[in-house]
């Protein structure tokens, strides 16, 4: 690895990091810039989904919890750990996918119509991708395989991935640092980012309803199914030949792709954003 290359540059603001609550602050920021980027495209009528949107990050937090101890549970029930290591992790996709469904079916159960709300919350899950991932890498978690590109970077010994390699055997416990890794954290923060102007792009171009949404989907799904196979923390829970996240990956994106191939939806009304934030003929 280059000396003063772009991993060089990643390890220096990881280590900037270090010792701070930043995993926890990049969270929270993720949350704030996710709901004011949300209030600004709720404006008018669709101000009345401010608050489903509030109330609907509780189901983020369980369904981060949720799935992690569903994920852990076959091989924790096939162990002898304590009760602990079953508890106490979060999932991205478990995130995701609480808030999504929350926030879904708090639209229903008020009679609004679920589609352009969803539309008006795509890309504000990108911006909480970008920033959830940005915390994982000051963190550690989530780190790469092992990897001679010049953004790889190696992680100091308290790091998760330092702890990998010297349980594999790789590295020394005198060394200070792991083995250069590819930054998988930094990879899925820019997946944020196009998740975010797919969305707005698609919705500038007044696509039916429903599209903003499902193309963030499917960028997000493509975009894991992409990056999982660098992952190298080995903890993620295995069907088969792949880990989890892949398979659910795979269920997101054919559901995306069936959806934007349905002709059912095609004569839907567009999506786009009024300035009075009425979105299509739906009122909203």
């Amino acid at each position: 690895m280059h000396a003063h290359g772009p991993g060089s540059i990643l390890e220096a603001l990881h280590a900037a990091g270090r010792g701070l609550p930043l995993w926890p602050a990049c969270q929270c920021a993720a949350v704030l810039a996710a709901s004011g980027w949300f209030l600004v495209r709720s404006r008018g009528a669709a101000r009345a989904l401010r608050p489903l949107l509030a109330v609907s990050f509780a189901g983020a937090a369980v369904g981060a919890a949720l799935l992690s101890v569903l994920l852990r549970l076959p091989g924790w029930l096939r162990s002898d750990r304590p009760l602990s290591e079953l508890m106490g992790g979060v999932v991205a996709y478990g995130a995701l996918g609480g808030l999504v469904l929350s926030f879904a079916a708090l639209v229903r159960w008020r009679r609004l119509p679920v589609l352009p709300a969803l539309d008006r919350l795509a890309p504000c899950l990108g911006a909480l991708v970008l920033l959830g991932r940005a915390g994982c890498f000051f963190a550690g978690c989530d780190f790469g395989t092992i990897s001679g590109a010049p953004w790889a970077l190696r992680f100091p010994g308290a790091a998760p991935a330092f702890q990998d390699h010297l349980a594999r055997g790789l590295v020394l416990a005198t060394d200070r640092r792991s083995l250069p890794v590819h930054p998988t954290q930094v990879y899925e923060a820019i997946l944020g980012i196009l998740m975010a102007a797919a969305a707005l792009a698609v919705e500038r171009r007044g696509a039916r309803r429903g599209a903003p949404f499902w193309t963030a989907a499917a960028v997000y799904a493509a975009g894991r199914l992409a990056l999982d196979p660098l992952r190298g923390d080995t903890a993620a829970a295995a069907w088969g030949p792949w880990a989890s996240s892949r398979w659910m990956s795979a269920a997101l994106l054919a559901a995306a792709l069936i959806w934007m191939a349905s002709p059912r939806h095609a004569s839907s009304s567009p999506t786009g954003v009024s300035e009075t934030g009425a979105a299509g003929g739906n009122h909203l």
